[in-house]
């Protein structure tokens, strides 16, 4: 069973991501349930997404916080087009 704290995280991501996106959960939400479920189960094994490189307002670093990158020395090939990616990501029709 995934953990309260993390179970609540995917709640507010599936809530924010049907609301920004302009779709639907499930009809029946016992599906819903178990993929959240199965998300929050995700979420505790493997641990929190690195968040510090985000921008700001990004759903991400609102749900989990500022997550510090623990190895920055191994390098994110893509680390230095972040703001470059994030402008593209926001003009693109949807």
């Amino acid at each position: 069973m995934p953990s309260e704290k993390s179970l609540k995280r995917m709640d507010k991501l599936v809530e924010s991501f049907t609301e920004k996106s302009g779709t639907t959960t499930h009809p029946d939400r016992g599906v819903t349930d178990a993929v959240v479920q199965g998300l929050a189960e995700h979420l505790d094994e493997k641990g929190q997404p690195i968040t510090e490189y985000l921008p700001d307002n990004h759903d991400g670093r609102q749900i989990y916080g500022i997550v510090a990158d623990p190895t920055p020395d191994q390098g994110r090939a893509l680390r230095h087009k972040a703001a470059e990616r994030e402008k593209e990501r926001q003009e693109r029709p949807s």
